[in-house]
């Protein structure tokens, strides 16, 4: 994007409707990127301003390659857990096993009854909140794009089940895509960011890598111990996939290559 503005109401100039103001934002193809601010400061919104869903003003977007898209409230279908998770793609068993894994829902499915089978009741109401982030992360980890786009994903689960999705699917699974995602967790993903954006009130007041923004990680120090614990006791843990980050998965990176990893 390039000095963009863009508003949920019709084209026009009615400020009244103005999401996003001055939207200036190019991202490197393949890379992980942070957006970051208050409860408010339209970051769902320019999430859904990169994937074509909110009006434009004044300035442009630019895209290159398909986006998969995973919303704070993912959409639910009345059909089996699989099905949610494919939404329409073709079932490619080892493909699907390491998406599962990395998105940590091997457990849910092992305590229901029809694993993978069990269907889901309308709006998800018999899965949790967290069940659902993760079938949305899970879908839109598994689908054949280029650019993947994360809403606060990791907000209904704990530090520990975080660091592992952040490790195994953000930082596995997707690392040969560009991947956005908006979240609250700044300690925990600056770690791991190629690059951050702070916003506030539609705005982006910063943008940079991690140690140009590194202020904004005050307690980053004592952060990383912590990070190096988790990701140890990761890594100790059997059956989690992708235990040595720079071997993850090569049949995901070698499909991005052939496809071209995109950015914006």
């Amino acid at each position: 994007t390039e000095g963009a503005t863009f508003t949920y109401g019709d084209l026009g100039p009615d400020i009244d409707k103005v999401v996003l103001e001055d939207i200036s934002l190019s991202i490197v193809p393949g890379t992980f990127v942070c957006i970051y601010g208050p409860t408010g400061s339209g970051k769902s919104s320019l999430l859904r301003a990169i994937g074509g869903e909110v009006a434009i003003v004044t300035g442009k977007v630019e895209t290159q390659g398909r986006i998969a898209y995973a919303p704070q409230q993912p959409f639910i279908m009345n059909a089996t857990v699989r099905d949610n998770i494919l939404f329409g793609n073709l079932f490619d068993e080892q493909r699907y096993r390491k998406v599962i894994d990395a998105c940590e829902l091997q457990k849910d499915l092992s305590s229901m009854t029809a694993g993978d089978k069990t269907r889901i009741g309308e709006k998800g109401v018999n899965i949790s909140g967290g069940q659902k982030q993760r079938i949305g992360l899970a879908r839109a980890a598994y689908a054949y794009t280029d650019i993947v786009l994360l809403d606060d994903v990791l907000s209904a689960v704990d530090a520990n089940v975080g660091y592992r999705i952040l490790k195994n699917c953000i930082s596995g699974v997707l690392k040969a895509r560009t991947v956005v995602l908006a979240t609250h967790h700044m300690q925990m993903t600056s770690e791991v960011a190629d690059h951050v954006v702070l916003l506030e009130e539609g705005r982006i007041m910063r943008q940079g890598s991690p140690s140009d923004l590194e202020d904004l990680f005050s307690d980053g120090h004592e952060r990383e111990g912590e990070r190096r614990t988790v990701i140890k006791s990761v890594d100790s843990e059997k059956g989690v996939a992708f235990k040595n980050e720079e071997n993850a998965d090569e049949s995901f990176e070698d499909e991005s290559r052939e496809s071209g990893a995109h950015g914006m």
